[in-house]
């Protein structure tokens, strides 16, 4: 197979080659603002802010749901999404000493996530922006956060699903 180099634009506007490879991966990967990390959207309703919703308008919410999950797979950044149901069991306490409550439906219940990829922070803060939650209801949230993909002190990398 013939590798022939490839003409890149450094950073002082001179043009340059490299072989393909190692470091022209490393000069895309720079240029595009480095490797996807993933992220962890976690979508928080205080009540049940659907129930005010017509059925009319819980069917659109559900439909801008669907485009905003084709939209995010289209663009390669969406690795899974799921709503949860409404019900299930909070477990606390230590081994031996349990103590299970209901899921409190009121204040920040988690209703469903995605996992997503993102260069960065600001990137994944700004496609939880887009989510339907925040056009059709008051009482949404999303918590936006990286995953942790290897423990630094031991080096073991958590599988991948």
């Amino acid at each position: 197979m013939l590798h022939l180099p490839i003409k890149c634009l450094g950073n002082r506007g001179r043009w340059y080659y490299l072989m393909p490879g190692k470091h022209l991966i490393r000069y895309i990967h720079t240029k595009l603002g480095g490797m996807k990390k993933e992220y962890m959207f976690r979508i928080l309703n205080n009540g049940d802010n659907k129930a005010e919703l017509s059925s009319e308008d819980f069917k659109a919410f559900l439909k801008a749901c669907e485009m905003y999950i084709s939209v995010l797979k289209e663009n390669g950044q969406l690795i899974a999404a799921q709503p949860l149901l409404r019900e299930g069991i909070t477990i606390s306490g230590t081994a031996g000493n349990f103590t299970e409550s209901p899921l409190d439906m009121e204040n920040g219940l988690q209703v469903g996530y995605y996992h997503i990829l993102a260069h960065n922070l600001d990137e994944a803060v700004a496609i939880a922006k887009q989510n339907p939650e925040f056009a059709y209801g008051t009482k949404a949230s999303i918590e936006v956060r990286p995953i942790k993909m290897k423990e630094v002190t031991t080096g073991y990398e958590y599988p991948k699903g």
